[in-house]
């Protein structure tokens, strides 16, 4: 049986795509070859195991600003008990009050050039370093006057928790146009962010 494996947004489809008469001969040397084809049975059949959604966007390659001279607000750190999976924490350091959301804020280029209607989801871990604390989630464009396509506020647990923020595109977004922030002035305790994803 011939297989072909199409890839689609949250899952995979097996289609078959028919099945070759066999003679006599190539039946028993199929038999012949049996711990091969089982082998080969095997690969097809774990395909949808390894297959995962989009990758996390690298921790690393955070960018952050301040509103308050001197501050550096983000550190990467290596924290294994994110369960995002991916091993590393882009850890926001709120060391004084600002004014507006986006006097202290962290993110990351849009990976992929967007079109209009485009749809796509935005999927990250978070936590805060108190009790509670407020995080702004935007995407939009990085030049003025930073025209935003979503923009959710977010109350952040002492707990890791994955949230999902869906975004839909009205304009053209061309590759370096557009960022996904996380806007931490209203924080009041420090915030933890993993596993950042945009499928």
């Amino acid at each position: 049986m011939a297989v072909k494996v199409i890839i689609k947004p949250g899952g995979i489809a097996l289609i078959s795509l028919g099945v070759l008469a066999l003679s006599a001969q190539a039946v028993l040397q199929s038999r012949s070859r049996s711990n091969t084809a089982a082998a080969a049975s095997s690969t097809v059949a774990a395909a949808p195991k390894s297959a995962s959604p989009a990758p996390s966007l690298a921790e690393d390659q955070f960018w952050s600003s301040s509103k308050t001279p001197g501050e550096v607000p983000l550190v990467v750190e290596q924290d294994t008990s994110a369960p995002s999976g991916t091993g590393r924490v882009a850890h926001l350091k709120i060391t004084a009050a600002h004014g507006e959301s986006w006097d202290l804020q962290t993110g990351v280029g849009i990976p992929v050039a967007q079109k209009v209607g485009d749809k796509k989801t935005l999927h990250f871990w978070g936590k805060t370093s108190g009790s509670e604390s407020r995080l702004t989630v935007a995407v939009e464009f990085n030049t003025e006057p930073f025209e935003k396509f979503v923009s959710e506020d977010i109350s952040l647990t002492s707990e890791w928790k994955e949230y999902t923020v869906p975004v839909t595109f009205t304009k053209e977004v061309p590759l370096g146009k557009g960022n996904i922030t996380f806007q931490a002035g209203k924080a009041t305790a420090d915030v933890l962010i993993s596993g950042v994803r945009f499928d």
